[in-house]
């Protein structure tokens, strides 16, 4: 039977999990939050789907569960954060009381993080400075995964981005999507179900484009969303995520040469706006013609926004855990 487990039981499980993994204390608790709000939001695939990838990372050398980030302030504007070979949220975390400051200072920053893995749900990074007020968007640069709109050989990112914004008497406005058709991680789930999808989403072993999730993982190439746009996008997140940052592009990854990677040491941004000193009061207001005129189309909904249903259902019953991945993580900690 699956399991359903409350909130702070998955909270507690990642925790502990991490922890198992030789992740230290302070760091599993933030990236045990992670894995929580993956699971209370979505994507799903983020959350303790994505946790093996976590621990077999570090149980292997490549990322270092016991990393102490520092950073460096280049300008007014501009902070450079080396994460230590760990998990990028642990970075955030260190410097963004700091980085919050400076956004509000000087109207706009922007934060650039090195020598850090990045698998977690990308929007985590974001909402919270929407939360206080602030407009927040992020890229980074991933494994190897996508090919370019009319090649076969894949040579980019499928480099998400994430964006979050205040509103009036609202949670804010949040999303975040890969530049590929699909994210890997829920073509990877599909691939395990034996599912397909109804558009195209990567290209088989045969070069051939294809719908079908094992074929696509088989070759872990993946298409670029909207075609050459997509490709636009992927390329554009290559160079602020890849090149300013001092990080890496996705194809100088080094994951495939060592056993158990199942990260990429990349390269993020992150940039932060204070709305306040660029627009000055009444920004949320000024939102409101434009929001109300989406929300007019019905049905369609606020890019995000369908988040709300799936955390309401969490907070109310709780997340559900299949079997042969609750016997996974169970795995885990006995390890």
């Amino acid at each position: 039977m699956p399991k359903t487990l409350t909130l702070t039981e998955a909270y507690d499980l990642a925790c502990s999990i991490f922890e198992k993994s030789g992740i230290n204390k302070n760091s599993a608790r933030i990236l045990g939050r992670r894995i929580q709000d993956a699971e209370r939001q979505g994507p799903t695939s983020h959350g303790f789907a994505m946790l093996p990838n976590y621990v077999s990372s570090v149980r292997c050398g490549w990322a270092n569960g016991d990393a102490h980030p520092h950073w460096e302030k280049l300008s007014p504007s501009v902070l450079s954060v080396d994460g230590d070979n760990g998990f990028a949220p642990i970075a955030l975390s260190a410097c963004d009381e700091e980085f919050r400051e400076m956004v509000r200072h000087s109207g706009i920053a922007s934060l650039c993080i090195f020598n850090a893995h990045h698998i977690a749900a990308l929007r985590s990074d974001v909402e919270p400075f929407a939360d206080e007020g602030l407009v927040a968007i992020t890229f980074i640069t991933t494994r190897c995964w996508m090919a370019p709109w009319g090649g076969d050989n894949k040579m980019l990112g499928t480099n998400p981005m994430a964006f979050a914004c205040p509103r009036k008497g609202k949670p804010p406005i949040v999303w975040d999507q890969a530049s590929s058709v699909i994210a890997i991680s829920d073509v990877r789930m599909a691939a395990e179900r034996g599912e397909s999808f109804d558009r195209l989403v990567g290209i088989d072993p045969d070069g051939r484009a294809t719908n079908d999730a094992a074929l696509a993982m088989e070759n872990q190439t993946m298409l670029p969303f909207g075609e050459h746009k997509g490709t636009a996008i992927a390329l554009m997140i290559e160079v602020l995520a890849g090149a300013l940052t001092k990080g890496r592009f996705s194809f100088e990854d080094m994951s495939p040469q060592t056993s158990g990677a199942a990260s990429a040491n990349g390269g993020q941004m992150l940039i932060g706006i204070d709305p306040s000193v660029l627009y000055g009061k009444g920004f949320a207001e000024r939102l409101d013609p434009l929001l109300a005129a989406f929300e007019s189309n019905s049905p369609a909904r606020i890019p995000g926004d369908g988040r709300f249903a799936r955390q309401t259902k969490a907070e109310n019953e709780g997340v559900g855990v299949s079997d042969d991945l609750w016997n996974k993580l169970q795995a885990l900690l006995t390890v």
